[in-house]
């Protein structure tokens, strides 16, 4: 058969296919083909999760699972952007879990009721992944992950509550999780805010609170709201800084929280990153808060 060309490689295939299809070793070395994931080769980068996967998988004894945090991504649900892009992650119930460049595997048993069809692929289910989640996610990266699922199904809580009645690992970090979850939160940023915040002994804020003046009057909806001490704290991505239009918008709606007796904090990333100014900033008001002088 004749070497293939870049058309045999437009999607994922395994070196192994393409060695069946008559496809010469040394042309799956050359570098128009993307080679990141163990195994596969394709002349589209390999960037794509689905793609990945797989392709990954085709390779895997029956049984093998997506899981972890690449079943999260596949699902929808916002892991932390480092770890989503640094390996596959597969579970299997027995034997020995797969190890390569590009893989990262996992041995545990798992129920009927673990394992669902996501894009086509066998994937842990919802509630397995972020029990599996919680044996390695910090806790405001695991709320950000829960605050997304419960805001799909509610019922979720309950569930994952009946499963930590039992001892494994991970289990305290997702009790804790369960805790501090609030499905009204409305982005992964503003969930692990507020959840540092919580643990830095703050009170806890309301989240996505309509805020309005003493007339009645509406002003905005607060990311987070401490209403004892009247602050509004917004979290602000990259486009609220650089599209004019949300800036002049943010800057009005401010202007309104300041006229209206509140006092308006805004937090952004570098806040999540490194959240003691914002908590020192906060604690200083609630010390002038309680002191009459």
């Amino acid at each position: 058969m004749r070497e293939s060309t870049a058309e045999s490689f437009r999607r994922p295939i395994t070196v192994a296919a393409a060695l069946a299809r008559g496809v010469c070793y040394e042309r799956m070395r050359r570098s128009d083909l993307d080679a990141r994931v163990w195994g596969v080769r394709c002349s589209e980068p390999l960037d794509r999760l689905g793609p990945q996967a797989r392709a990954v998988i085709e390779r895997m004894r029956e049984g093998t699972v997506v899981s972890h945090d690449t079943a999260a991504l596949l699902h929808g649900l916002p892991v932390p952007p480092a770890r989503g892009s640094d390996a596959i992650h597969l579970t299997v119930g027995d034997g020995r879990a797969p190890h390569a460049r590009g893989l990262r595997g996992h041995r545990a048993p798992l129920g009927p009721d673990d394992v669902v069809l996501c894009q086509g692929l066998a994937t842990t289910s919802i509630e397995r992944t972020l029990i599996d989640l919680a044996a390695t996610l910090e806790l405001a990266d695991l709320v950000a992950v829960l605050d997304a699922a419960v805001r799909r199904d509610g019922s979720l809580l309950s569930r994952l509550a009946r499963r930590c009645r039992s001892t494994w690992r991970g289990v305290r970090n997702l009790r804790r999780a369960i805790e501090l979850c609030d499905p009204e939160s409305r982005s992964p940023q503003e969930s692990r805010l507020r959840v540092l915040l919580i643990e830095a002994g703050l009170p806890v804020p309301g989240v996505n609170v309509d805020v309005r003046d003493r007339r009645g009057r509406f002003i905005g909806i607060a990311d987070l709201y401490l209403p004892d001490l009247r602050i509004v704290i917004e979290y602000e991505s990259e486009f609220h800084r650089t599209d004019p239009r949300q800036w002049r918008k943010d800057l009005r709606r401010f202007s309104r929280y300041t006229a209206s007796g509140f006092l308006p904090l805004r937090a952004t990333i570098a806040d999540v990153v490194n959240p003691a100014a914002l908590i020192r900033d906060i604690r200083e008001i609630m010390a002038h808060a309680s002191d009459p002088r």
